[in-house]
């Protein structure tokens, strides 16, 4: 008796977060390190320029903000996340604060933007 056993390669599966389309990834490719230096310098410098006024907004002062709404004193514990909001709230702040400015068009980005932009990365110090 015979019994043959059918090889099936990555390229034959499909993938499940998408219907009927075929993941031609190699699977040694998905296990490699992504290499975020080369993807950095895919970026434009005004790309770069933006992504760190944003950085700046979100750390300055969205991130305060969401830290002072965490400390209110009329909080309940019926929304309370209890010992891992104690512990892990300012990243959860950090992460929020990130993605508000990404998804917002705040004029403070927009200005930092412009100001690095027409200064060429130099700040007058001086007035």
């Amino acid at each position: 008796m015979n019994i043959s056993i059918p090889t099936v390669t990555t390229t034959q599966l499909a993938s499940p977060l998408t219907s009927g389309s075929v993941d031609t990834t190699p699977f040694a490719h998905l296990l490699s390190p992504i290499d975020t230096a080369t993807d950095r310098v895919a970026q434009s410098k005004e790309e770069q320029v933006h992504e760190a006024a944003q950085a700046l907004v979100a750390s300055t002062l969205i991130k305060p903000l969401l830290a002072q709404a965490r400390k209110d004193p009329f909080r309940t514990d019926l929304f309370h996340g209890g010992f891992a909001e104690d512990t892990f709230g300012a990243q959860l702040d950090s992460i929020v604060a990130e993605q508000i400015t990404g998804a917002t068009n705040l004029s403070i980005v927009e200005a930092i933007y412009d100001r690095i932009l027409n200064t060429g990365g130099k700040v007058d110090t001086h007035g």
